[in-house]
C-alpha cells in the first residue's frame, strides 16, 4: 500500500475509480488528479492506493480538516474503491487502517463520512449503505455521520425566536450585512483568530476583488465577529464538483447558477450560544433569496436541527 501524493500520481488510480462507480467517470485521469489533491472546500488531502504487480487494485481518499471546526482537528472519508477482483478480499480494511494510522498519528481522532448519496459520489449508491457499515465494523476511529441538506426559497422559515434575537443584538451592537474589499484587513483579522486566514488569503488578497463568492457578517464596532461564506455550486471547479451541483440542481429543479453552497461559517467563541449564529444564518439566506438565489445546500454536520428550523431538508 502506497500513499499517493501529486508528484506520485498513477493514471490507474482512475480506472480502478471508474470500474468502481457509475458516475461520475473521470475519462481523463488528471481530472481525478484534480479532485482529489485540489478540493475547494479542504486541504492537506490524504490518498492511499493499493498496487499489485504495478496495477492499482483500489485506493481510499481522505482531507484533513474538512470542514474546519476551530479547536478541533477533523478529517472527512472522500472516496474508495476497490477493482471487483479485490473485494471481500481484506484490501478495504487495510487501506482503511493505513488512512487511520495517519491521522492517529498526526493526533486526528474524528472522522467525518457523510450519508448523503448525491454528497458522496465516492461510495457507489448501490453499495452505499453496506459501505457505511464496513466503516463501523472497522471501529478504528470515532466516525461521525454526517448529512447535506438544502433550502429552496418555498420552504425557507423564518423562526419566530429571531424577534427576540434581533433586539438583543441590537442592544449589544451588532449588525449584520454583506462585505465587500472595504472589509478585507478586518476579515483577515477575523479568520486569523480562527486559523482560516491561509484559506482565503487568495480570495481576499488585493489583486483578487471579491467575485461571486459572499461573506456575510455580524459586526461590532466595524469588526467581523461572525462570517458566513457562500459561493454558488456553479463557481466550483473539478468534474466531481459539477456532477454534485448538476444533481443537487435537479432534485431542487433549479440551475447551479441559483444554487449557493455554505462553505464556512464562523462565531467568535465568546458569543455562540446567543442566537446570533441563527440570526447571521438567516441574513445569509435572505440576501441569497432575494438576489435571485432559488436554493442552498450545505453539509450540516451536528447542525441538522439548528437548519431544520429554517426549512432545510436532506
Amino acid at each position: 500500500v502506497l500513499e499517493i501524493a501529486p508528484e506520485t500520481w498513477r493514471e490507474d488510480i482512475a480506472e480502478a475509480w471508474n470500474l468502481s462507480f457509475a458516475e461520475p467517470r473521470f475519462e481523463d485521469p488528471e481530472d481525478l488528479r484534480k479532485h482529489l489533491f485540489s478540493h475547494p472546500l479542504a486541504e492537506n488531502p490524504m490518498v492511499f492506493a493499493a498496487v499489485r504487480k504495478n496495477r492499482v487494485c483500489g485506493f481510499i481518499a481522505g482531507m484533513r480538516g474538512f470542514p474546519l471546526r476551530q479547536g478541533r482537528r477533523t478529517a472527512s472519508l472522500e472516496a474508495m474503491a476497490l477493482l471487483p477482483a479485490w473485494r471481500r478480499r481484506g484490501m478495504a480494511f487495510l487501506l482503511f487502517q493505513k488512512l487511520a494510522g495517519k491521522l492517529r498519528r498526526e493526533k486526528i481522532a474524528s472522522l467525518d463520512i457523510c450519508r448523503n448519496v448525491l454528497f458522496f459520489p465516492g461510495l457507489d449508491p448501490e453499495r452505499h449503505d453496506s459501505a457505511l457499515q464496513f466503516f463501523l465494523r472497522c471501529g478504528v476511529l470515532q466516525s461521525r455521520w454526517t448529512e447535506e441538506m438544502a433550502c429552496r426559497i418555498n420552504w425557507y422559515k423564518r423562526p419566530s425566536a429571531l424577534s427576540r434575537i434581533e433586539r438583543m443584538c441590537r442592544k449589544d451592537g451588532i449588525y449584520f450585512e454583506k462585505l465587500g474589499p472595504r472589509h478585507r484587513e478586518g476579515l483577515m483579522r477575523f479568520f486569523a483568530t480562527a486559523e482560516l486566514a491561509h484559506r482565503f488569503k487568495n480570495s481576499l488578497s488585493d489583486h483578487a476583488p471579491l467575485k461571486r463568492e459572499i461573506f456575510l457578517a455580524a459586526l461590532r464596532n466595524g469588526e467581523p465577529v461572525g462570517v458566513m461564506h457562500l459561493v454558488p455550486a456553479s463557481d466550483f471547479g473539478g468534474m466531481a464538483s459539477r456532477f454534485r451541483a448538476q444533481r443537487w440542481s435537479g432534485v431542487l429543479e433549479c440551475s447551479p447558477e441559483n444554487l449557493w453552497i455554505t462553505s464556512h461559517f464562523i462565531l467568535r467563541r465568546e458569543l455562540r450560544n446567543r442566537g446570533i449564529g441563527s440570526r447571521l444564518f438567516a441574513a445569509s439566506l435572505e440576501w441569497v433569496f432575494s438576489s435571485g438565489g432559488t436554493a442552498v445546500i450545505g453539509d450540516t454536520s451536528h447542525l441538522s436541527n439548528h437548519h431544520r428550523r429554517f426549512g432545510f431538508i436532506t
